[in-house]
């Protein structure tokens, strides 16, 4: 009974716990500005930090902005890329890819992190400055840590890439044609004296030069994203899933490249049939290889939904919602690689937010999942009686267990010793065994740790107490009382071991200091008491 009462305590703590725990998501990394030399690849280190304690599934998207200016005239170049990414419960590190630069070079990196939970939250990080240098001298890399946390995503749609991919070299050449016509326009003024003619022939001289210069590097940039087009149609991974969706029928209509190279960056081609349904191809390329190709239709994510729909155990969460006063509201696809995850959301009247996610493996339901935030009383009693059937069949395996074991007991001779040690080779062993202890518990192996310090305690205490024979660790303290030992210590640390060990609780660190400090002083006790 009491095990029953403190373990029901003990997983309404822990839920509570859980529940007003704070949850977010934040990325950082060392520095705001990286430098790197000319040819080196640039990778921008990121840490990622979660407190929501599962996978967290979204999008990260990044630009990367280059700043070019000649002489009075200034324009930027952005190249933007999202992929999916999947965070773990724990913290992680990813690496950013920035490629390389045959010349020095300035670039802004800007990155976010959208995902939903219960709506949709935005984690953006940057600017952060990356500099290709001709020498290593000039390389000045300092300490400087950024940190970002989630914020409620606010921001209308985004313009859309194509448009922006189509206008930008089209803005540029009006930027600078803007430009120098104001640096020219004095020229036509017939008041002007000989010398006012003559800087501003020199001045239409070098803005000539200064146009040409532009020209030519945007030139230069078409010529790159050609290249970089010529590079991906080679690929025949991405020419055979290209040749395949145009002869089911689909036409191009959209083509998003953004080159950091001739034969690096990344890729986002969609597709339109007859019947109106899309699809898309979409990866990146580095070096001429294709390191990540992913193809999504409509057809697939239908066929998928509809699986979903046809599941049990989604039909039953799906009635769930709806007999509480709940309406789908949207409907999110995820992929990553062959794993894709489809997330309905769910609100009521009262704005509470659900959401039934299913995750689908190679096309293959693997799990569904309900997460329901809303207090409904109906929710928290079904939890509630759920938490005591569980904690009711923990109760009724240890009860069993115990029985079990006094049975066991009984049956073998009490007087039957286990292997004889000498006095001080029971010392020996057990210090071997909380050693091993120590070694699990760093592997993180808590079972066999807690179990094993455990056995080293009760091996200790047998011979130090003349026993020297198997007991439980309800005998143990029942014939050691009379022994001038530390017994409510004893009792608690054998008492979370066997638990840890058994019944697969969990344990704080805490506790295994704790125990491991318990055998230390019971050692020095006796080496004090023998002196």
């Amino acid at each position: 009974m009491k095990i029953f009462v403190l373990l029901l305590l003990l997983f309404i703590f822990l839920v509570s716990f859980q529940a007003v725990n704070a949850q977010d998501i934040l990325f950082s990394t060392n520095q705001t500005e990286y430098y790197y030399k000319i040819g080196e690849e640039a990778i921008i280190p990121i840490e990622i930090n979660s407190t929501y304690g599962k996978q967290i599934s979204g999008v990260l998207e990044y630009t990367i902005t280059q700043q070019i200016s000649q002489g009075n005239v200034q324009f930027s170049n952005s190249n933007s890329e999202a992929k999916p990414l999947v965070i773990n419960e724990e913290n992680q590190k990813i690496s950013l890819d920035l490629g390389t630069s045959d010349t020095t070079s300035n670039l802004t990196l800007n990155l976010n992190f959208n995902y939903n939970e219960n709506r949709d939250r935005t984690v953006s990080l940057g600017p952060i400055k990356v500099h290709f240098v001709f020498d290593a001298s000039q390389k000045n890399n300092q300490q400087n840590k950024i940190q970002s946390s989630s914020q409620p995503n606010t921001q209308s749609q985004q313009p859309n890439k194509q448009s922006q991919q189509q206008d930008l070299f089209s803005q540029q050449q009006q930027q600078m044609e803007q430009r120098l016509d104001e640096l020219l326009g004095n020229q036509q003024n017939p008041s002007q004296n000989q010398q006012q003619r003559l800087q501003n022939n020199q001045l239409s001289q070098d803005s000539n030069a200064l146009k040409q210069q532009i020209q030519k590097q945007v030139q230069q940039q078409e010529q790159i994203k050609k290249e970089f087009e010529k590079q991906l149609y080679s690929n025949n991974n991405f020419l055979n899933r290209h040749q395949k969706l145009l002869e089911n029928g689909y036409n191009i209509t959209e083509s998003i490249l953004n080159p950091l190279s001739n034969d690096t960056g990344s890729f986002d081609m969609k597709y339109n049939n007859t019947d109106g349904k899309w699809a898309t191809l979409q990866g990146n390329m580095k070096n001429g290889t294709i390191s990540e190709l992913k193809q999504q239709t409509q057809d697939q994510q239908e066929k998928l939904l509809e699986k979903l729909k046809q599941n049990t155990l989604f039909q039953q969460f799906h009635n769930q919602l709806v007999t509480e006063g709940f309406s789908q509201k949207d409907i999110n696809f995820q992929d990553n690689e062959n794993e894709t995850n489809i997330i309905l959301q769910y609100e009521n009247q009262k704005h509470d937010n659900a959401k039934i996610t299913g995750n689908f493996e190679n096309d293959e339901i693997k799990r569904v999942t309900l997460e329901d935030d809303s207090t409904n009383s109906s929710n928290l009693t079904l939890f509630i009686l759920l938490a005591v059937v569980i904690v009711s069949v923990v109760s009724i395996y240890f009860v069993l267990k115990k029985f079990l074991k006094k049975k066991k007991t009984n049956i073998i001779n009490d007087s039957s010793p286990t292997p004889q040690l000498k006095s001080s080779e029971y010392i020996i062993e057990s210090k071997k065994l909380i050693s091993q202890a120590q070694q699990y518990y760093d592997k993180g192996e808590y079972k066999e740790a807690f179990g094993t310090a455990g056995k080293a305690i009760k091996l200790f205490l047998s011979y130090d107490a003349g026993l020297k024979r198997e007991i439980t660790s309800e005998e143990l303290i029942r014939l050691i009382r009379k022994h001038n030992y530390p017994i409510s210590d004893i009792r608690e640390s054998l008492k979370i071991t066997d638990l840890v060990e058994f019944a697969k609780s969990k344990a704080t660190e805490d506790d295994f200091k704790n125990i491991i400090s318990l055998f230390n002083k019971l050692i020095n006790k006796r080496n004090i008491n023998k002196n």
